[in-house]
């Protein structure tokens, strides 16, 4: 079952849940619109402040702890249920 929880992570990865959750994050705390590449210095490069930074990485810390302390959750139930 630990095999399950893992690729459960990974679909999420791949299923692009952790970019919409660093864009969404990007958005609320930066002001970026969108995390894409637009080959432009205005529309790709940003001046922000420390503290809106650290902001911004504190909640993508704390997303990526979920993401991970959900799977955790995950084998620790299906090694109860097989006990």
């Amino acid at each position: 079952m630990k095999d399950s929880a893992l690729k459960d992570l990974i679909d999420s990865i791949e299923s692009g849940v952790i970019d919409f959750k660093i864009e969404e994050i990007a958005q609320k705390h930066l002001s970026i619109d969108t995390l894409k590449t637009r080959n432009s210095d205005s529309l790709d490069f940003y001046e922000r402040s420390v503290w809106r930074i650290k902001t911004a990485l504190q909640q993508a810390y704390l997303a990526g702890f979920s993401l991970a302390s959900e799977a955790v959750t995950k084998v620790v139930e299906a090694n109860n249920k097989h006990k």
